[in-house]
């Protein structure tokens, strides 16, 4: 949606698919369908960043305009998505069967989602903070005050170059996971304003359980699969890119 006109009326979302939405005022009005998919694509299921990514491209495009002046920019960015309907119960396991597959010895440690859906006992994150200029709250564990004159807007598009970094790197094998990790942890020891960017090699705030941090960093946190990297989160502390190691 550009201005007050829809572009469709209606968007079928297949099960197992997921959609974009896009609310954009007549500031957005020079953006291209390609650097809109662009940004959706690169940032799939991180709204925060596609708006923030967009929002720097009209402010580049209107910085070039001399003598004119540009209409109010806003951007709305939502995803859907549907889930694939269930598959079949298996048959039930006599007890018989059971025992024969069983291991003889095993603890099991619940680190991941519980069965339903519900919520890991805890989890292990590391995240790059980015901290602005007027932020009054008082951060004990804040590795340094924000840099002089930093805005809001200012850190959210310092971490979208960050995220744009980490998206680059392919993160399909294992492998490839802990080349990610490693890199993240890079980029924490060099911008973040947390001083858990100096605790160890991978920078971390390690293990956390719900209640523990602030609750829209936990929000995000406890929501991402292990090894998947967040959108752009604002708290009472700042600006953060957060990343699930386990």
């Amino acid at each position: 949606l550009v201005g007050l006109e829809f572009s469709a009326e209606i968007v079928r979302i297949e099960p197992g698919s997921s959609c974009c939405m896009l609310l954009l005022t007549d500031g957005a009005n020079d953006l291209t369908a390609a650097q809109i998919s662009e940004a959706v694509a690169e940032h799939q299921g991180r709204p925060k960043a596609v708006a923030t990514q967009l929002a720097a491209a009209c402010q580049k495009q209107g910085s070039s305009k001399e003598g004119s002046e540009s209409p109010s920019l806003g951007i709305l960015t939502a995803f859907f998505s549907l889930k694939a309907p269930e598959e079949a119960p298996q048959p039930a396991e006599n007890e018989d069967t059971k025992k024969r597959k069983a291991p003889e010895k095993e603890v099991a440690v619940v680190v991941g989602p519980q069965p339903g859906g519900g919520m890991p006992n805890r989890i292990r994150v590391a995240h790059i903070l980015m901290k602005w200029e007027s932020l009054t709250a008082h951060d004990s564990n804040a590795r340094r005050a924000a840099r002089k004159g930093r805005t809001q807007a200012d850190a959210e598009k310092e971490l979208l170059k960050l995220l744009q970094v980490l998206n680059a790197m392919p993160h399909g094998t294992p492998a490839e996971g802990k080349k990610l990790s490693a890199k993240f942890a890079e980029l924490c020891k060099a911008h973040s304003d947390c001083n858990s960017a100096n605790s160890g090699h991978m920078a971390d705030l390690g293990w956390i359980v719900p209640g523990q941090s602030d609750k829209d960093f936990e929000a995000a946190a406890f929501d991402l699969p292990v090894g998947a990297i967040s959108d752009i989160v604002i708290s009472q502390r700042g600006a953060h890119l957060i990343h699930r190691l386990a």
